[in-house]
């Protein structure tokens, strides 16, 4: 009976760590996303003041 009180909590645990690990991946990817996104915006930003420059 003890055995089985174990094997349950330790299914249980584990279930809580995947979806601890896929919740802190998801997150380290929408963050770099963000990141990614504003590099791409201030580049072109860069390039329009350079454009309007050379006119």
């Amino acid at each position: 009976m003890e055995l089985i009180f174990a094997a349950i909590a330790a299914i249980i645990v584990v279930i809580i760590a995947v979806i601890g690990i896929i919740d802190g991946f998801s997150e380290r990817m929408k963050k770099r996303t963000t990141k990614w996104e504003q590099k791409i915006t201030e580049l072109e930003k860069r390039v329009d003041e350079l454009e309007k420059k050379q006119k």
